[in-house]
Order: structure tokens, then sequence, then C-alpha cells
């Protein structure tokens, strides 16, 4: 029998993802040089996909936090949502109202891309190195993050209630 200098290369590097020993030679003689496994290779490999997935599903289910804790996040001590922010972006518009138009770093797609967000007495609103700050300091250009609440006016662009502002220096 010939063997196929491909073959044993890949029998060599162990490239062929099957054992040599186990085949004796027997694909040596194919004309394109591909190792084909064996039956039980194909269960053993089946086997560990099957025992893989397993181990990651039994992970997720462990009842662990999904996410950092609170104290972990670094904008929890300035009093915002341990949640991360609804936008990161820059103020486009100061409105009466007070309303702020805010739009995404990195642009988003259309209608996606701004935020009208209702500034009140129970937003809270901060400097990034945690002294207070009011909707006043809010100016065009100013980049900021904010968590906005649940309600959302699906309107271009959406109108929301801001939760909380950190106004970056």
């Amino acid at each position: 029998m010939i063997v196929n200098d491909n073959l044993s290369a890949c029998f060599d590097l162990g490239l062929c993802g099957c054992d040599a020993a186990l085949h004796d030679g027997r694909d040596a003689d194919r004309p394109d040089g591909v190792c084909l496994p064996t039956r039980s290779e194909v269960q053993m490999s089946s086997y560990r996909v099957r025992l893989v997935l397993g181990a990651v599903l039994l992970a997720g289910c462990s009842g662990a936090p999904a996410g950092p804790s609170a104290e972990a996040l670094p904008d929890a001590k300035l009093g915002v949502p341990a949640a991360a922010p609804s936008l990161i972006g820059v103020v486009v518009g100061v409105e009466a109202g007070p309303r702020v138009l805010l739009e995404h770093r990195p642009v988003r797609p259309e209608c996606q891309r701004q935020a009208l967000a209702a500034v009140g007495s129970e937003t809270r609103v901060v400097w990034r190195d945690g002294r207070g700050a009011s909707a006043d300091d809010l100016r065009v250009g100013q980049q900021v993050s904010a968590w906005f609440g649940e309600t959302e006016l699906r309107s271009c662009p959406v109108q929301v209630y801001a939760k909380a502002i950190i106004l970056e220096p």
C-alpha cells in the first residue's frame, strides 16, 4: 500500500483529527489525502461537545449574579443606577423645561441616534468626580452618561425621563 504524503503529514502534525495507530493506514490510499474519523472517534467528539455544553449550561444556572455588584461599578458611589447607562454621548441641545437633547457616541442609526430627555427634580445630576450638579450645568458639547426611566415615547428622537446624568469634566 502506498502512503500518501499529505496523510502522513496529517498524522505527524495531528491535524487530521484522527489517530494513525487506530486507522492502520486505511485512508492512506485516498487520492485527496483526507483522513476520515472512525465511528468511535465521531461518538467521542459528540460526547465531548455535549459535555462542554452541559458544563456551560450548569455554570449559567449556578445562581451567581449575572454582572458585577453595585459596589464594583465605578458609578455606584455617585448615586446612579447600577445598570449600564442608557446613553453615553454628548449634549446637542438644551431646551426649557428643562429638556436636553442627547446624542449617542458613537453615532447610531437614525431615530436611535438621539434622545430628548426631561430633567426633573427627581433626576440625579452629578459631575464624574462626585460634585453635585444641576440641569443648569448641562451645556451643548458636554459629554454625559445618562440613565433613563422605563417609559419611552417612541418618536424620532425618542422622548424619555432622565433618572440620572453624569457630567464628564
